[in-house]
């Protein structure tokens, strides 16, 4: 099989919210030639399924339902190339796709509806101002129909966002509620943006000068903020970079960076993190110590903590110390704990341009699961290390129910203790783009 026969086969089995997006991906890019297009192409996809259904639908009257899965998995690839690709070729793209639709008859029907869409598009990527023959695709850009295709923007606007951003409409609804309209658009806009790659330094073992001056001698199109490296373009897997054996830096997003340094651990300190995996954050407070003091690092789950003992042996940082759940309990009662960082289980509403399968996923009832082991995860640190006075409470959710309000429950119970400072991030489109999270610091 080529590559789109692999991609179509692959779509064919996709049940939004049901498929495993990561699972799909690891066997389909075993297989494929071009992994980057392959992984592009399918992720860009998954995230966009909503909005090529309804360009489907509105304009041939096709339906999911009443067509075969293969057939329908071409018109979406044939969809997604004419919107979302507008720099290739329209037709050659087209008969790609048809050809793989199966028979004679579904060819033909495959043929008609894409060019039912392209005889329907007035500028595959032009500017406009939010309408409903307008699907934005990036930035400002979008594709321009000459009828209306989606609801109003001005009478229905979360019915709107939800459609050309193919997100859920009661969480963009709340959203208008919590950020107003016009950060709700740049929320939805980054939550549909190709995710940015970013990587820490390990400042133990290299500086970001150097470790940028590494990456673009080996051809890597790399740019420096702040104290991260924005990797544009590498060419290879980030585990053949160079320095990536070495443990010179670690993959991680600049929202999640900036909460190690909200954290600020001082060498000598000693810091339980209650939810490390895959380790990311506990590799970074133990870099900010510079090699002194102790992070211990644990996790209610004890298979997703062989990544953090990875992330340890490569970054050769020896002031952390795993544990399993229940031990890391008892060795830290033993201790004095300076400070607790909790990055808990959440919605990932900060970070749905990655979490494709949560996109989809997502229901009211959920969150407020999630609130409620949010809430039991505190309550279970507060009974079992009665001595700890600083905690850090840290999610990748952007929603008021997981962040301010749980600290605000549990403070009013306990009455007494404040929510010292916190900080809301809202995911970003903006040049490389960012990652949404909260992170606050509680006192008792």
């Amino acid at each position: 099989m080529n590559d789109r026969e692999l991609i179509v086969k692959a779509l064919s089995c996709y049940k939004p919210g049901k498929t495993k997006t990561e699972a799909l991906l690891n066997d389909l890019l075993g297989k494929c030639s071009d992994k980057p297009f392959v992984n592009n192409f399918c992720c860009g996809i998954i995230r966009s399924l909503p909005a090529i259904d309804i360009v489907i639908a509105k304009l041939s009257g096709a339906r999911e339902k009443k067509t075969s899965p293969q057939l329908w998995a071409v018109l979406r690839c044939g969809v997604f190339d004419i919107i979302y690709r507008p720099r290739q070729e329209i037709y050659a793209a087209v008969n790609e796709w048809v050809k793989l639709a199966g028979g004679k008859k579904q060819r033909g029907f495959a043929n008609a509806v894409l060019r039912t869409v392209i005889r329907a598009i007035e500028c595959r990527s032009g500017e406009s101002p939010l309408s409903s023959n307008f699907l934005p695709v990036s930035g400002s850009l979008g594709c321009i129909f000459k009828q209306d295709i989606f609801s109003s923007p001005e009478n229905a606007p979360s019915e709107y966002l939800s459609q050309v951003y193919s997100l859920l409409e009661w969480l963009v609804s709340g959203w208008i509620k919590k950020f107003g309209l016009e950060k709700t658009l740049s929320v939805c806009r980054a939550s549909n943006r190709k995710p940015g790659l970013y990587l820490r330094p390990n400042k133990t073992l290299t500086t970001p000068e150097k470790l940028l001056e590494m990456l673009r001698e080996d051809g890597a199109a790399a740019k420096r903020i702040g104290d991260i490296i924005a990797l544009e373009k590498a060419g290879r897997p980030v585990e053949k970079l160079p320095g990536y054996n070495e443990g010179l830096f670690c993959v991680q997003d600049i929202t999640a960076f900036e909460a190690g340094l909200f954290v600020n651990p001082s060498p000598g300190q000693t810091i339980l993190d209650l939810c490390s995996a895959p380790g990311t954050k506990s590799s970074h407070l133990a870099e900010l110590m510079q090699g002194a003091g102790e992070v211990i690092a644990t996790d209610i789950n004890p298979a997703r903590l062989e990544k953090a003992r990875e992330n340890k042996q490569r970054l050769r940082l020896e002031n952390i110390t795993i544990l399993e759940y229940e031990k890391a309990f008892e060795y830290a009662a033993n201790r004095q704990i300076d400070a607790v960082l909790l990055d808990v289980p959440c919605s990932n509403s900060g970070v749905l341009s990655k979490r494709l399968d949560m996109r989809y996923r997502l229901t009211p009832e959920g969150i407020d699961k999630l609130n409620s082991q949010q809430y039991d995860i505190i309550k279970t640190v507060l009974r079992r290390l009665p001595a700890v006075k600083k905690l850090f409470y840290s999610t990748c959710s952007v929603e008021k129910s997981e962040n301010y309000e749980i600290l605000h429950k549990l403070l009013c119970e306990l009455d007494r203790g404040e929510i010292r400072r916190a900080k809301l991030t809202l995911p970003s489109d903006v040049s490389f783009g960012r990652d949404g999270g909260y992170i606050a610091e509680f006192t008792l």
